[in-house]
């Protein structure tokens, strides 16, 4: 969104200081139904060793949780789980059931009550993307192989004794959730995921890392046949303690053998994949040497969960989600992808804006521009929220440093943030910011991916989101850098009339604004 917070950049450091120690966490009402369920399983790394309390004898304190919702790197991404006076937030509307320990999601559920694991982030992260209740039922024991000890029917032999007892554990918490969580309001749950990390003890023991692949694809069908849930999506964390430095053989073979069983034909859209070695941090980041406990880093564990999350609430999305209905073929004749991988033909700031996987984002506010300028064109994307996002693309942009008064910004914003919903409706994700409201939200909830087609022939600009046209603006008829025809007011700092605005220019991505996250994927674009 354009905001006058352009022209007083002081406000804006205040108000990101003080956001760092805000909560934007709002809980749903406890008990809403139906229940999302989520199972995290594995050993001692799904248990959790992420130390919470900053040691300043080691290394100041860094890697720690209490370092790292402080350290200016990192604050941004961790301030929704610290309240206004450096608390950990209590989420009421995720519940944790971690053997004898259960409660509301904070910090602490990790193998101590000193540390946290993957769940701690990932609770945060699908607690943020439902509006009924979460409940997270996490069976981690250390030293733990899955040729052995969690070993699954289908592979024959003796059953693993920890199989047993892990899916004895989430029968009995779904059976008694009542007794367990007295605000359960008894009108049913839904099991909607799995998430597993582990794998230490079958990459030191040739047999185990051999059979590792099958006895995934084995423990996986298991899981979802004494469950009862068939395709129950399901989410594998790489075992990547010693990031990218790894060299044994056996690890590096473990490792390929859990990326491979997502390819498995029969997981296709069911089944993840999440690459770990990115968030290693070595011991001088980390509380401890530990390198099979990731060196005790809170920031790898929580990055771990977040992976975790994101990759859990994709598979559910499923492919349909994105809509297709009301949305061009962009695989067919005149369309391209609108930038390079490397952004080269792209101005950008480096250290800024980055692609990963396919998914585009940014660290600060700071806008992408395409280096080309187009005139009439179709431009497919797809975007998705951070919590409280205000983000947009921007169309017809003839001056890239004073772009404001000088291009058309199609918004994107996260309306069911509290900032938000109470904006004015020229302020909210489909509208043509200032100047034209959506007809109706269309956006979907942080966390899952939207689907935009944004046509520019002559002066009409159309908007469809997720499969619907929501606007259609005629800049002709904007006369006015005061009122809009409908009588409403525009922002003065859109001080140009429309009407006037040259038609041939760039094409831009408004970067991280108001410290939220926005992601892009699939951008593409056919000219006219």
């Amino acid at each position: 969104m354009i905001t006058k917070a352009k022209f007083i950049a002081g406000l804006i450091v205040l108000s990101i200081v003080a956001g760092v120690f805000a909560s934007p966490v709002l809980a749903a009402p406890k008990g809403k139904s139906p229940l999302k369920v989520f199972i995290l399983a594995g050993q001692s790394n799904m248990e959790g060793a992420g130390q919470i309390k900053a040691n300043p004898k080691r290394n100041k304190g860094k890697g720690s949780l209490e370092y790292i919702v402080r350290d200016t790197k990192t604050a941004e991404m961790t301030r929704h789980t610290i309240d206004r006076n450096g608390k950990w937030i209590v989420r009421d509307d995720v519940w944790i059931w971690y053997l004898d320990r259960k409660g509301c999601l904070t910090a602490g559920y990790g193998a101590k009550e000193t540390t946290i694991g993957p769940e701690f982030q990932f609770g945060h992260a699908v607690g943020q993307a439902y509006d009924e209740q979460v409940l997270l039922i996490k069976t981690a024991w250390g030293g733990k192989s899955l040729m052995t000890e969690f070993r699954p029917p289908s592979s024959g032999g003796e059953v693993g004794p920890y199989y047993t007892l892990m899916l004895k554990h989430i029968k009995d918490v779904l059976g008694n959730i009542k007794k367990h969580f007295p605000a359960y309001d008894g009108k049913g749950y839904e099991l909607v995921g799995f998430g597993w990390h582990q794998g230490w003890n079958d990459r030191v023991n040739q047999a185990a890392n051999d059979a590792y692949e099958k006895n995934m694809a084995n423990f996986i069908r298991d899981v979802r046949k004494d469950l009862g849930v068939k395709n129950l999506p399901f989410v594998i964390a790489e075992t990547g303690m010693s990031g990218h430095e790894e060299k044994h053989p056996r690890a590096l073979s473990l490792m390929k053998a859990q990326a491979a069983v997502a390819k498995h034909p029969e997981f296709k859209g069911n089944v993840a994949f999440v690459g770990t070695k990115d968030f290693y941090r070595s011991p001088e980041e980390s509380p401890s040497r530990q390198s099979y406990h990731w060196n005790s880093n809170a920031l790898t564990y929580f990055l771990i969960g977040d992976g975790m999350a994101k990759a859990m609430l994709s598979l559910i999305e499923g492919p349909d989600t994105v809509a297709t209905k009301g949305h061009p073929d962009t695989k067919g004749e005149g369309w391209s992808d609108l930038l390079k991988p490397d952004l080269s033909n792209a101005i950008y700031s480096k250290g800024v804006w980055s692609v990963s996987d396919g998914v585009m984002t940014a660290t600060k506010d700071i806008n992408l521009w395409t280096k080309k300028q187009y005139n009439d064109f179709v431009i497919d994307l797809e975007f998705k929220n951070g919590p409280a996002a205000n983000s947009g693309v921007i169309v017809h942009c003839s001056d890239t440093k004073k772009w404001i008064p000088n291009s058309v910004e199609i918004q994107i914003a996260d309306d069911y943030a509290a900032k938000w919903a109470k904006s004015p409706k020229t302020w909210q994700c489909g509208a043509i910011f200032g100047h034209l409201a959506a007809s109706k939200r269309l956006v979907k909830k942080v966390g899952k991916w939207n689907r935009y087609t944004i046509t520019c022939k002559g002066k009409i600009i159309t908007v469809v989101l997720n499969g619907e046209k929501v606007t259609e603006m005629d800049m002709s008829k904007w006369t006015s850098a005061k009122v809009n025809p409908a009588g409403d007011k525009i922002p003065g700092w859109l001080n140009k009339p429309k009407a006037g605005l040259p038609l041939k220019g760039h094409i831009g991505f408004q970067g991280k604004h108001g410290g939220a996250p926005i992601y892009f994927r699939n951008i593409r674009i056919k000219e006219l």
